[in-house]
C-alpha cells in the first residue's frame, strides 16, 4: 500500500514538473516597418512644411503584453512597435519630427506644434485550440489611442483625435505547433492592429479643417 502511494506521489510530482517546471519564454519580434494596412488606412500620404515635437506617453512606449498559455510565457513589446510606427508615419506627414520626453519643447530650434499621444485602452485575447489533427491559434487585439496637437506660439489646441483599431487573427498548423510558431501567429495580428490604429490617426489628421488651416499658416511662416 505504501509503495503504491509512493509511486502515485512520484507520478504526480512528475506530472506537475512537466506542466509547471518547464516554462518556455517566447518573445516574438513585432514588425517596426509600416505595413500596407497602415497606408490603406492613411488613404493619403502628404508631407507638410511644418515641424512638430512628439511626446509619447511612457504607458505607450513601455507597453508590454504578457500572457501565459500552457507552458508558454509570451511577451510582446507592443509599445516599442507602436512608437516606432507612429514616428515613421509622422515623418511622412511633417518635414521635421522632434522627440521629447516631457510634453513641452525646450530645444533651440523653431517648432510649430507639440503632439502628445496617450494610450486610452488595450484589449488582447490569445488562445490556442488543439483539434484532432491540427492546432490553431486565435487572437483578438484592440488598441485605442488619443492624440492632441497644440500650437507652440499661443498654446492653442489645434486638433484632438481618438482612434481605435481591432483585428482578429487565426493561424493553423497540421499536427503540432511550436510555441514559436504560435507566437509568430499572435504577433502578426498585433502588427496589423498597430498599423491600422496608426494609419487611422494620420487619416483623421488629414480630414481636420482646423489642422489644415494651421498647416498652411505654419508653411507660410517657414
Amino acid at each position: 500500500g505504501e509503495q503504491k502511494m509512493f509511486n502515485r506521489a512520484i507520478i504526480i510530482i512528475l506530472f506537475l514538473t512537466i506542466f509547471t517546471g518547464c516554462q518556455i519564454k517566447i518573445e516574438p519580434v513585432l514588425n517596426s516597418s509600416l505595413g500596407m494596412s497602415a497606408f490603406e488606412n492613411m488613404k493619403k500620404v502628404q508631407r507638410h512644411d511644418a515641424s512638430i515635437a512628439l511626446y509619447l506617453d511612457p504607458k505607450i512606449k513601455k507597453l508590454m503584453i504578457e500572457r501565459e498559455i500552457r507552458a508558454g510565457n509570451f511577451s510582446f513589446p507592443v509599445g516599442n512597435a507602436l512608437s516606432v510606427k507612429l514616428i515613421k508615419a509622422l515623418t511622412y506627414t511633417f518635414n521635421t519630427v522632434y522627440l521629447i520626453d516631457k510634453p513641452i519643447y525646450t530645444g533651440p530650434d523653431k517648432v510649430d506644434a507639440i503632439m502628445s499621444v496617450t494610450l486610452q485602452d488595450v484589449d488582447v485575447n490569445l488562445e490556442v485550440n488543439t483539434g484532432f489533427a491540427s492546432v490553431a491559434t486565435k487572437s483578438y487585439t484592440r488598441f485605442a489611442i488619443r492624440a492632441e496637437i497644440k500650437d507652440t506660439i499661443n498654446n492653442d489646441t489645434v486638433w484632438v483625435g481618438t482612434t481605435q483599431a481591432q483585428t482578429s487573427g487565426k493561424h493553423e498548423e497540421m499536427a503540432q505547433m511550436t510555441y514559436q510558431e504560435a507566437g509568430r501567429g499572435f504577433a502578426a495580428g498585433m502588427d496589423k492592429a498597430i498599423d491600422k490604429v496608426v494609419g487611422e490617426l494620420i487619416h483623421q489628421m488629414g480630414k481636420s479643417q482646423n489642422l489644415g488651416k494651421y498647416l498652411k499658416k505654419w508653411a507660410q511662416e517657414q
